[in-house]
């Protein structure tokens, strides 16, 4: 019909198969069997060993059909080179033909890398130069997140930091996706409450950029829509102390439309900036984005680049106070006048920003300069 908008030309493919459902590390041996898998790497903290009666029993069970070991990390855990480099030798001097991944985002990610890492392309001197869509070495990866935020159980990224230069960068390509994501709600039970507020806002601004984002499609903003229509409803059910079964299942379902989101439309500006500030502060991935945002979506209200379907989620606010609400309820609104009282110079971060910066739509109109500016309101230098 004349007038109406025709729908946009897009791909959409996800090679990753999710398994929803509680308890589903039991079904692990199952899984692995029916890729005839024998030999598998457990990926884990030593609080997540301890903690899971199922893990302990597959790791203490040597009669079983599938063999399992451990890579234990420490509570503090980086994804970084240097751990990469660690696991990728003991992957080269053992015959494992399986890798599962059992935390945050973290954990998941350096697995993702590390099951491509005996690939003879993979060189960590040069990690990020190239794209890894068709190594053919990679070992047989499961996901099983036990935080709610990144997605990263589905997407084709591994975020990892540079021991020598101290910058996240991504490792990125359909190798990197993991075969398999076993999502279990009931692992998210135990997370800490910081952890816990930080993932919340990482699921948010996933869906909240898929909306914006150049390489956003129908497809995935109605994921966004639908993920940050939950959200919406699972942040009011945390400010209201209701964290019941309901609500880690909710957690764990907008994470995932927000993962499916992200390794279709990639991000905006305030991934590319968190990730550019890594060698200056101390933050947390999720509260160094919730100090990040307040300026970002107040320069698209200021560009007329707010996405017309965010209201339908925000609750008749403007998207500045939409975000402000979401901050103040999980007690996550005074991470910028944090961010401001560091004192970092915004040009000297300007020299780490990296990635895909035009997928963001002010970049895309306005330029690079709008970097350079949004940094120095952000940071007050």
């Amino acid at each position: 019909m004349a007038g109406e908008t025709a729908l946009p030309c897009f791909s959409f493919s996800l090679p990753v198969k999710i398994h929803f459902e509680k308890g589903v590390l039991k079904k692990l041996s199952e899984h692995l069997s029916s890729a005839c898998r024998k030999n598998a790497l457990l990926v884990m903290s030593q609080s997540t060993a301890e903690r899971s009666s199922v893990l302990k029993q597959l790791l203490a069970d040597k009669s079983g059909k599938i063999k399992y070991s451990s890579w234990i990390v420490p509570a503090d855990f980086k994804a970084t080179t240097a751990s990469l480099r660690e696991i990728q030798n003991h992957l080269q001097e053992n015959d494992f033909d399986s890798i599962i991944s059992v935390g945050g985002g973290n954990i998941i990610d350096f697995t993702k890398a590390a099951a491509i890492s005996t690939d003879k392309s993979f060189d960590l001197d040069s990690l990020f130069a190239r794209s890894y869509d068709a190594v053919q070495s990679k070992i047989f990866h499961i996901a099983v997140p036990t935080t709610f935020g990144t997605g990263s159980e589905v997407t084709k990224g591994a975020i990892i930091l540079d021991t020598e230069s101290l910058i996240k960068d991504g490792v990125r390509g359909d190798s990197v996706f993991p075969d398999i994501a076993l999502i279990d709600p009931d692992l998210g039970v135990t997370m800490p409450d910081p952890v816990l507020r930080e993932t919340l806002f990482d699921s948010f601004t996933h869906a909240f950029e898929a909306l914006h984002s150049v390489k956003s499609n129908p497809l995935t903003e109605s994921l966004a829509v639908e993920s940050l229509q939950r959200i919406n409803a699972n942040i009011d059910r945390y400010a209201a102390g209701k964290l019941d079964e309901n609500f880690y299942a909710e957690a764990a379902y907008s994470a995932l439309l927000g993962g499916i989101c992200i390794c279709h439309n990639s991000t905006c500006l305030p991934h590319r900036f968190e990730q550019a500030l890594s060698p200056f502060y101390s933050f947390s991935h999720g509260r160094g984005l919730a100090a990040i945002y307040p300026s970002w979506v107040k320069s698209l209200m200021a560009n007329g680049k707010i996405s017309p379907l965010l209201a339908q989620v925000s609750n008749g606010l403007d998207p500045s106070d939409y975000l402000d609400s979401v901050l103040r309820k999980i007690k996550m609104d005074d991470a910028s006048q944090q961010l401001l009282s560091l004192k970092l110079s915004g040009s000297n971060v300007r020299k780490n920003v990296s990635g895909n910066t035009a997928n963001d739509p002010l970049v895309n109109e306005a330029g690079q300069d709008i970097i350079s500016a949004l940094l120095n309101e952000i940071t007050g230098g």
